[in-house]
Order: C-alpha cells, then structure tokens, then sequence
C-alpha cells in the first residue's frame, strides 16, 4: 500500500490529477488489508479534490464496513450511494443482506431482495 500511496504522490506533484479508478484502486487495497481508517481518509482527500466514488468504491467500503459489524455505518455509505445516482449492483446488495442476516434483522433483508431484484 505504501508504492500505492507513493505513486499517487509522485502523480500529484507532476501536477498531475489522479482519476476514479486510481482513488478507488487504493481505497479497495486498504479494504483488502481491513484498513478502514486510511481507507475512509483516502475517500475524503478524494472527495475533496472533486472526484466522485464510483460503485466498486462504495461497495468495497460497505463491505469492510459489513464486515466489522458496523451495519449503521454501512446503511450510511449505502444511502450515501444512492444519494450521489449510484445504483448499487449485486454484490453491494447481497452484502447488505448478508450483513442483516448476520446481525439477525430478518425484518430488512428480504426488503433489500426485493430492491435488488426489481432493479
């Protein structure tokens, strides 16, 4: 992560700007490494320079998010999502889901299954 973090760097004092897929790239390796604080700062340096998160960073952040037991947090990134024209995909949902599931909210989930399969 420290070469991702360091070519990132290098990118911006070039002068040049680095794109979607560059922040996402990194945020989704600090997800990898359950590394959710340095993720959650790298999403807002991102925000800040005006780049929008596309839906693989947002479902790589509700997931790690899931993972942690974090489901208000996770609900939060989720109408994030939503709130900036990002249809959530599958694997978003079925995170989601999941994530219910394991907390034992069956009240919710088979909502979201309904959502998923009428989109």
């Amino acid at each position: 992560m420290e070469d991702a973090i360091r070519i990132l760097q290098v990118m911006t004092g070039k002068g040049l700007s680095p794109d979607v897929p560059s922040y996402s790239t990194i945020i989704t390796g600090f997800c990898w490494h359950q590394e959710l604080e340095s993720a959650f700062r790298m999403k807002l340096e991102m925000m800040d320079k005006g780049v929008s998160l596309d839906a693989v960073t947002y479902s790589s952040l509700i997931q790690v998010v899931c993972q942690q037991r974090r489901l208000g947090e996770s609900c939060d990134l989720f109408q994030e999502m939503l709130s900036m024209g990002m249809p959530p995909d599958e694997f978003t949902y079925t995170t989601l889901i999941n994530a219910y599931c394991v907390e034992g909210d069956l009240n919710k989930s088979p909502h979201l299954n309904d959502e998923m399969i009428q989109k």
